[in-house]
This record gives C-alpha cells, sequence and structure tokens, in this order.
C-alpha cells in the first residue's frame, strides 16, 4: 500500500481514537485531514509513511515557552521528496497583525500557541 500510517486507525473508528485528552470529545480536525491524507495518498505509486499524534519524549529547553514536558506532531508525512511536519487546528484561523487567530463559532480568539513554533519545536526534535 502507498500509504502506510503509524499507527494504523481504523477510519470506522476515528472518533473514538482520535479524541482530546481533556473531554474525550473528538478532535474533528484532525480526524478530517487524517481521511484526507488517507484518500489523497491510497492510488498514490510512491509510498508514504505518515505519523499521526507522534510523541516526542523531550521538549526542547530554548522553544518550550509553556514548559511542556513532551512535544507532539499532529502529522508527521514522510517520502521520497521529503518531510512535512503538519499542525492541525480544528478551527478557522487568521493571521492579523503577526498573531493567528481562532474563528470558531462567531467568536475571533488570540490563539496561545503559534502554530508555526509549535511545528518548529517538532521539527527540532525529528532530526
Amino acid at each position: 500500500m502507498p500509504v502506510r500510517f503509524l499507527p494504523n486507525k481504523n477510519l470506522d473508528t476515528l472518533e473514538k481514537v482520535i479524541i482530546n485528552v481533556n473531554d474525550g470529545k473528538p478532535l474533528y480536525g484532525e480526524i478530517d485531514v487524517y481521511k484526507l491524507l488517507y484518500n489523497e495518498f491510497k492510488e498514490r505509486k510512491e509510498d508514504f509513511i505518515i505519523w499521526h499524534d507522534l510523541k516526542l519524549a523531550v521538549h526542547s529547553e530554548s522553544h518550550n515557552p509553556y514548559k511542556k514536558n513532551e512535544a507532539q506532531i499532529d502529522f508527521l508525512i514522510v517520502c521520497k521528496y521529503g518531510v512535512c511536519v503538519l499542525e492541525v487546528k480544528g478551527a478557522t484561523i487568521e493571521y492579523i497583525d503577526a498573531e493567528f487567530y481562532y474563528n470558531y463559532n462567531g467568536r475571533t480568539e488570540r490563539m496561545k500557541q503559534n502554530p508555526l513554533r509549535q511545528v518548529e519545536i517538532g521539527r527540532a526534535h525529528v532530526w
């Protein structure tokens, strides 16, 4: 199969296994991206390996403003063309005056974590 997910999850059970650890609710943004990646790459001739919810045992001291114990990557996509680190957000994102904002249910709220910094932190631990 040209696309291989690690760990492999059954598409029919994603709403039960891709959940918010705090409240147990499905993370529909990640579920939608998981399905999209699977459907996009399943018929390709090239091989793709995609890690979902990749936990990294350590967090960078120099890139850890929230003092987290571990880093996490939503999707790490590897193929013969390169590597892509993908951070998923479950709402519409806006970029205003060099800041990222969620637009969810008619409310606009500044994001606590800059997604570009999140990817930078994850990338620093992968290589």
